[in-house]
């Protein structure tokens, strides 16, 4: 629940900046490629530190929450 909670407040806070700064399209990106790597280290000490069980958990969480599911490059 607090890893979910502390993902949403990343991207609520790059969305406030987005909005605040009239970010262009390019420092969107640049943004966003900085927050995918994050919440990717943010799971994996997640990971590292979670019992057996609970690394699934984390595992799936990590695979909708940075989408990896639908990335492009």
């Amino acid at each position: 629940a607090m890893l979910r909670k502390a993902l949403r407040a990343l991207d609520e806070l790059k969305m406030e900046f987005v909005s605040r700064e009239n970010a262009s399209l390019e420092v969107q990106k640049q943004i966003n490629e900085f927050l995918i790597e994050q919440k990717i280290d943010i799971h994996l000490q997640s990971f590292k530190c979670a019992h057996f069980i609970n690394r699934f958990v984390i595992f799936s969480i990590a695979v909708f929450n940075l989408g990896l599911t639908s990335y492009s490059i």
